[in-house]
């Protein structure tokens, strides 16, 4: 210790952890529950399993979920989707997560037109890749899937890219709402 020398000392109490205790859905009409959670990092703690580490709040977490989430609505062809969530008290040091979801409309592909010069179709890799998004389109139920689009839009660009073809692929897709029975 010296004279010109301050020395703190933090005394830190950190508490109890405040952890997840049940997750809710509302509004999904969809997928169920538990498929829902399934695709989350979120995970609730159950008072009775004293081995299972469960969530943690962390708006991080559940902010990453939300894009999860999101995405995965998108990929099943609900690119109109909206999610919020909250975190309400229970009791204790335990919370409860709560997603809401609007899904909106369902959008499927009802025609693919492709538009392209001649000489590109008789590339075998163009007709290929060309085949297997159909495929994976007809797969998914013909359901709108912009991870799909954009995926065949790369592909067709790498091509263009490797072939050193200086050709557009350009495409019209109709869309369709889906059929809710």
């Amino acid at each position: 210790y010296s004279e010109d020398r301050v020395v703190l000392i933090y005394n830190i109490k950190e508490g109890d952890r405040l952890k997840v205790n049940s997750i809710n859905f509302y509004g999904n009409s969809s997928f169920s529950n538990n498929y829902l959670l399934s695709k989350i990092n979120s995970k609730k703690v159950n008072f009775y399993n004293f081995f299972t580490s469960g969530s943690n709040i962390n708006s991080e977490i559940f902010q990453n979920d939300l894009n999860i989430l999101k995405d995965f609505y998108r990929k099943k062809g609900f690119d109109d989707v909206e999610i919020t969530y909250n975190i309400s008290k229970n009791f204790l040091n335990s919370y409860t997560l709560n997603f809401y979801v609007k899904e909106n409309t369902r959008y499927l592909i009802s025609e693919i037109n492709y538009f392209f010069d001649d000489e590109l179709f008789v590339i075998d890799e163009y007709s290929s890749k060309i085949d297997d998004f159909e495929y994976q389109i007809n797969k998914l139920g013909g359901y709108y899937d912009y991870f799909l689009i954009d995926k065949l839009i790369n592909e067709l660009n790498e091509l263009n890219f490797k072939k050193n073809i200086n050709k557009v692929v350009n495409f019209e897709f109709k869309i369709g709402r889906a059929h809710v029975w």
